[in-house]
């Protein structure tokens, strides 16, 4: 339940006024139902009470820290990177370790997020992924490199279809200049 409640609370902030997805960055958390956070949080502290922990109770807790801190930059990266680690350790899941590169980059800078998902890529469970090149496009954008970021941009918008999606990738390679 925990893990369906504390995301739900984001819902009502998900997407601007024209319809068009908005990333957590850019959500106003006052629009966060703090009420679905609360009872989420009850439901993880209840299932916690056991001696064995799941991919749910981590992701859970991610979600919790996400939606608990005031801000975004007041979030609490380094627990998130534990947990993450945590997930790892139990699931070596290609979503994982591109978000966990996301949270790399949050606290070490874009460059070391860059290199975190530049060695998973090596592997190849993450090459087909639009979003793979969409972060890392991000990343280089973050970095400056505005050329390497336009050329992960286009190569992520090829690998997809959503409508969506192309919309904020073509908001991210506005911001290439």
């Amino acid at each position: 339940m925990a893990l369906m409640l504390i995301p739900a609370a984001r819902l009502d902030d998900r997407l601007d006024h024209r319809g068009c997805i908005l990333l957590m960055k850019e959500q106003d958390r006052s629009k966060w139902d703090a009420r679905l956070i609360e009872r989420g949080k009850q439901f993880l502290d209840q299932s916690s009470e056991g001696t064995v922990v799941s991919t749910y109770h981590l992701e859970a807790g991610i979600a919790l820290h996400y939606c608990s801190a005031r801000s975004y930059a007041e979030t609490d990266w380094p627990a998130i990177l534990r947990l993450y680690d945590a997930l790892l350790g139990m699931h070596a899941s290609p979503i994982y370790v591109l978000n966990r590169a996301i949270v790399v980059a949050e606290i070490d800078g874009p460059a070391a997020g860059i290199q975190a998902l530049e060695q998973a890529g090596r592997a190849g469970s993450l090459s087909h992924y639009h979003l793979y090149d969409a972060t890392l496009g991000e990343l280089y954008r973050r970095l400056g490199d505005f050329a390497n970021a336009r050329r992960y941009l286009e190569t992520a918008k090829q690998k997809t279809t959503a409508p969506s999606d192309h919309e904020i990738i073509n908001r991210r390679l506005a911001k290439c200049t």
